[in-house]
């Protein structure tokens, strides 16, 4: 079991439309037959090194090391592919009722608010895959309504990427104790996400009597723009 808690940027709808940032800084890219054939090479690279299930031990770590790199994508719909369950977690997808960014004064439509009397007692008419703001995960339309210009995966089910990627590294007796990514650039539908890691500490902790390592991971796009980055620490057997 673990607890996510996940910071949230309130910003207005109607001005993220009308600058259309996302748009111009994330153009849909083209890919080649050789590039995505490159692509599923350094995937299977990835998939070949975690091989043996009982992940790294101490002994055989140190200061500096990298872990292979993991591509994600070029993406399709990425709102959580690890599990295919789409969390919603866009920009005022869920303001408390007492935060003063409410989704009207975001730029939404009424019907695309959290709140919706429409949702209320029918969980599937709420805010989700196909009703509310967070539809805009998989939905173009309503991407560009919240100033994204397609599908998106953001927040949340980039984490799932994270921890998906460190577990699979520390094996089947590992255990990924504290992860603390920094979001900064959505993954689109077409983009490719890199993910790299390196160790920066790899100690054994007389308290939990264990080994714990700390991973710095970074999530890149091609021309190395920065999808998030953040330590996470591991556990792995003594």
């Amino acid at each position: 079991m673990a607890r996510q808690w996940s910071t949230a940027v309130r910003y207005r709808a109607d001005v993220a439309r009308q600058k259309g940032f996302f748009a111009e800084a994330a153009p849909l890219p083209t890919w080649t037959e050789k590039q995505l054939a490159d692509i599923e090479t350094e995937r299977m690279a990835w998939i070949r090194s975690r091989a043996g299930a009982e992940g790294p031990t101490l002994e055989a770590l140190e200061v500096g090391q990298k872990l292979p790199t993991r591509p994600m994508g070029p993406t399709r719909c990425p709102a959580w592919l690890p599990s295919g369950v789409p969390i919603p977690s866009p920009s005022g997808a869920r303001a408390p009722t007492k935060d003063p960014i409410t989704s009207r004064r975001a730029g939404l439509a009424p019907r695309d608010g959290p709140r919706s009397r429409r949702g209320q007692g029918r969980p599937r008419l709420g805010d989700g895959l196909y009703h509310g703001p967070s539809r805009g995960h998989t939905d173009e339309e309503h991407a560009k309504l919240i100033g994204m210009p397609r599908g998106y995966g953001y927040g949340a089910s980039m984490g799932a990427w994270v921890l998906d990627y460190v577990a699979a590294w520390a094996g089947d007796s590992g255990y990924v104790r504290h992860s603390n990514i920094q979001y900064r650039f959505p993954a689109f539908d077409g983009d490719l996400t890199l993910l790299d890691a390196e160790v920066t500490d790899a100690r054994h902790d007389p308290m939990l009597g264990a080994a714990l390592v700390t991973l710095e991971v970074t999530m890149t796009k091609p021309g190395r723009l920065h999808h998030g980055q953040g330590p996470v620490t591991v556990e792995l057997p003594s």
